[in-house]
């Protein structure tokens, strides 16, 4: 089975404009098509905020990530050189997208 691409768009907006700190809406459509919510599971849903609309949602993650690296001796929060991998890949988006790149 091969790759299949579908250009179209992808939006996550945030209340606050840090999406760490607040929660997200994911929208998508394909070309040409209008914007539909994506609706995120409830698996991907910290249980122990019952707030959805809680501002540090998602710092409550992070830290949980950072805590569980600790407990466990894994890897599974990002790092600083992942950070820096993350920065090079949204620059290298950026460009291509400036330059029409879109493949």
């Amino acid at each position: 089975m091969g790759d299949q691409w579908h250009k179209g768009d992808i939006v996550i907006s945030g209340g606050l404009g840090h999406y760490q700190l607040s929660p997200v809406k994911l929208q998508y459509a394909l070309s040409g098509q209008q914007l539909q919510d994506l609706d995120i599971p409830a698996e991907f849903l910290a249980k122990e905020i019952a707030d959805p609309e809680q501002p540090v949602r998602g710092l409550y993650y992070a830290y949980q990530a950072v805590l569980n690296n600790i407990k466990n001796n894994t890897q599974f929060a990002p790092d600083f050189e992942k950070g820096k991998q993350v920065h090079k890949l949204l620059d290298r988006i950026t460009q291509s997208a400036a330059e029409g790149n879109h493949h």
